[in-house]
């Protein structure tokens, strides 16, 4: 999902009861909030405490090749950037499909598929050149050392 040129992670949550946007996200792009009409608690999101939501945006989106645009509530969110739920399902007459995992909206009279997209999980080695480029076009840094524990074992150290 594209939100002014910024990539945010989404997940599509059908046992969810309303659409969700992290007050963080709202913050890092400048997204105008209005007042909250009803305002509620949600007590399932953060073990312990209830969240209180008075505040919601519009979210002006977009997944290749469609754009659309939502009412999130804002609230305190850590498993992603946006949680779509049963509001958004219901408005694009969603469907799920099993295999691949993907979900199929309507918008306008035609049908768009978004698919299950998985978070990477190989990680690759890189020459040092390439690591010094990376470095230089990304400003992060991250460094992993491998050193010998016993005899032939190896444990491998990552640090940010």
């Amino acid at each position: 999902m594209w939100v002014k040129g910024s990539l945010l992670q989404f997940i599509v949550d059908s046992g969810n009861q309303k659409n969700l946007i992290s007050v963080e996200v709202v913050k890092w792009l400048g997204l105008p909030t209005t007042t909250h009409p009803q305002l509620y608690t949600i007590g399932w999101l953060h073990q312990g405490r209830d969240l209180h939501v008075s505040q919601q945006c519009r979210l002006p989106y977009n997944i290749k090749p469609f754009t659309d645009e939502l009412l999130c509530d804002i609230s305190l969110l850590e498993v992603s950037d946006v949680l779509l739920g049963q509001p958004y399902l219901w408005k694009r007459h969603a469907v799920y499909e099993l295999r691949p995992y993907a979900v199929i909206i309507t918008l306008g009279n035609k049908l768009y598929r978004i698919p299950e997209v998985a978070p990477p999980t190989a990680i690759s080695l890189i020459t040092t050149k390439k690591c010094s480029k990376l470095i230089s076009k990304t400003g992060k840094f991250v460094f992993l050392m491998i050193c010998p524990r016993g005899k032939k074992k190896m444990v491998a150290t990552a640090s940010r």
